[in-house]
């Protein structure tokens, strides 16, 4: 489909035609597209008919995660879901601001388990930060830099178990995500 096509081509009909690379998250929403039975447009659609209660279930696991209790977390849930970024986001039609709305509570979620004193739970939080942090990192790449900075300053915070490997990994793989785009 459409966003397969924006990935690889070497030339894209915008405006008179330009060589540059396509936005760098034209593969994850490529990849998502294959799995939405090619329908480009039902991801989009889903990502902002959806996005203000999926920003509404993250900000309630990450408020569970850091022990609120029910009322409270109620609260920071529709807080977050409903903030001005998020609704204008949705009113402007930002898709990337609109991800990052959704991501940013998941990804302070896998934050949050770096502090493990169990090195299993740390390594899962680490691959998952890095997961989720590579594909917000794909719609604002600003999040990279936020990644490499919690690599740095990790061990000043409480996450001095965190391996050297899992630092280099936190900083790291997101980077190599939208490499491209940094080149350009």
């Amino acid at each position: 489909g459409h966003w397969w096509s924006l990935w690889w081509s070497s030339w894209h009909w915008i405006g008179e035609g330009s060589s540059a690379a396509g936005p760098p998250y034209a593969l994850a929403m490529a990849v998502a597209s294959t799995i939405g039975f090619g329908q480009p447009g039902l991801i989009v659609w889903l990502i902002f008919g959806m996005g203000v209660p999926l920003a509404g279930v993250g900000a309630w696991r990450f408020a569970a995660r850091l022990g609120l209790g029910p009322w409270a977390q109620a609260w920071a849930c529709a807080t977050y879901a409903l903030v001005p970024v998020a609704l204008g986001a949705l009113s402007g039609g930002h898709l990337g601001t609109m991800v990052v709305a959704i991501l940013l509570p998941w990804i302070g979620r896998a934050g949050l388990g770096l502090g493990s004193s169990s090195a299993e739970l740390r390594e899962r939080s680490v691959w998952r930060l890095v997961l989720v942090g590579a594909l917000g990192a794909c719609f604002a790449p600003v999040l990279a830099l936020l990644l490499i900075v919690l690599a740095l300053v990790a061990p000043w915070f409480g996450l001095g178990q965190l391996t050297l490997r899992q630092r280099l990994v936190v900083a790291i793989s997101p980077l190599l995500l939208i490499l491209p785009w940094l080149v350009t």
